[in-house]
């Protein structure tokens, strides 16, 4: 109600933080058991970051550039928080797109989806590099995988 009156910029700042207020309350249901850790600014920053990979891991555009500028950071410095936990940025991203693909190959309502279809659904837009990124992590190809309708146990 109050922010009819505010300017549209005034009013997009506000919104960002109760986002980000609702997004915290969030993650903490189910939490409620567990100590709470000390919360340093690159642990706030990490988290920010998996949390907006979370929500734009099928945007093809998703990069480490897109990640630092949400959390108003640097790449540089992104780069070496994630370095702190043994991950980079893009590795992460990687990784959960082709556990999404891997997941959607079992997923028996996506029979009739190709497998470019699914690679490109999470991001992936070259076949072929695709294939062999898929091939290098899981030890199979995706049409390989597909082909045994192996449940999708994440590793």
């Amino acid at each position: 109600q109050q922010a009819s009156g505010m300017a549209p910029a005034q009013a997009g700042h506000y919104s960002r933080a109760l986002a980000d207020l609702l997004a915290a309350c969030v993650n903490e249901i189910g939490h409620e058991h567990t100590p709470p850790r000390a919360a340093t600014s690159t642990d706030a920053i990490f988290d920010r970051a998996l949390s907006f990979i979370e929500c734009q891991l099928s945007a093809a555009n998703l990069d480490t550039e897109l990640v630092a500028r949400h959390c108003h950071v640097s790449a540089r410095y992104l780069n070496k928080v994630f370095a702190q936990r043994a991950l980079t940025v893009a590795g992460y991203i990687r990784e959960l797109r082709l556990q999404r693909c891997r997941r959607a190959f079992g997923d028996p309502r996506l029979a009739e989806r190709s497998i470019i279809e699914i690679a490109c659904r999470w991001g992936f837009s070259d076949p072929s590099h695709f294939g062999r990124l898929y091939r290098k992590r899981f030890g199979l190809s995706p049409s390989g995988q597909r082909a045994l309708g192996l449940a999708p146990a994440l590793n």
